[in-house]
């Protein structure tokens, strides 16, 4: 059987010329819209008000070390899954 990879099965949707129908790309952004349009908002809002720069460097260092973290746990644990 033939192993269809990822570049032949873009070519095969490429020549079929098959998309999917429109009305899941508006949904999706119309929720994508309902989302981002409040989280702006509040975001916004609480970076204009709050005045102490020194704990929102601490704020901001202990979320970027939990995301370098996390990344960091899961590139280790693909790699070990990966070799067994």
């Amino acid at each position: 059987m033939n192993n269809l990879g990822a570049d032949n099965f873009v070519d095969l949707v490429v020549a079929l010329k098959v998309s999917p129908p429109p009305w899941p790309t508006v949904v999706a952004g119309v929720f994508v819209f309902i989302s981002l349009t409040p989280s702006s908002y509040l975001l916004f809002e609480h970076l204009s008000t709050y005045k102490n720069p020194e704990m929102i460097i601490k704020a901001v260092t202990a979320v970027l070390a939990v995301i370098v973290e996390a990344f960091d746990v899961y590139c280790e644990s693909d790699f070990k899954w990966g070799r067994g």
